[in-house]
């Protein structure tokens, strides 16, 4: 990923060093779309290079998600 992206935190949806996922909370909901795998100006590179790793946002969003979710009762 550094090798691809930069070292963590990277540059794409980053604010002052910190990550940012774009969405809404609304309540025990989050309303998000998935994340882009990189520049939109590489398009055929983010999608069909196998070598090419997600960003580090990418992985993060997807972190958060999975770290954030509590079980429904």
């Amino acid at each position: 990923m550094i090798q691809d992206w930069q070292p963590m935190p990277g540059d794409l949806f980053v604010n002052e060093n910190r990550l940012f996922f774009p969405g809404l909370i609304n309540g025990h909901v989050f309303l998000t779309i998935q994340p882009p795998r990189g520049y939109f100006e590489q398009l055929d590179k983010l999608y069909h290079d196998p070598r090419l790793s997600p960003p580090h946002h990418y992985l993060a969003h997807y972190r958060w998600i999975t770290e954030s979710s509590t079980p429904m009762p």
